[in-house]
């Protein structure tokens, strides 16, 4: 729950210092990615926190993380080429999220 207010106050921050200028319609689009990339990972603290904490993860697919971490190396990628700043941080972020839950199945998946 921290974790949404502090990213929804960076949201605002951003947003502030986007609008100063003027604002436009990019400004918009980089608040929607920004918010967008926060929920999104936020969404996965639950279920890795879950994971460490029962030291159990055999009900979640290797499969399913193994594409998930490729997928999001890929929009990394594709953040990275466009200088896209959101994209950029909040794969990033899923890249570290996705690691933590792979590490988790490989610990404690049996």
């Amino acid at each position: 729950m921290i974790m949404i207010v502090k990213g929804g106050f960076y949201a605002f921050v951003i947003w502030m210092r986007y609008n100063s200028g003027g604002g436009n319609a990019m400004d918009l689009r980089e608040l929607l990615g920004f918010m967008g990339g926060l929920l999104t990972n936020v969404g996965f603290v639950p279920q890795i926190w879950r994971l460490l904490k029962l030291k159990s993860a055999h009900e979640v697919s290797l499969p399913f993380i193994s594409l998930f971490i490729m997928g999001i190396s890929c929009w990394l990628a594709y953040g990275i080429v466009f200088g896209l700043f959101s994209i950029i941080v909040w794969n990033g972020v899923a890249i570290i999220l996705g690691s933590l839950m792979l590490y988790a199945k490989l610990k404690y998946g049996r």
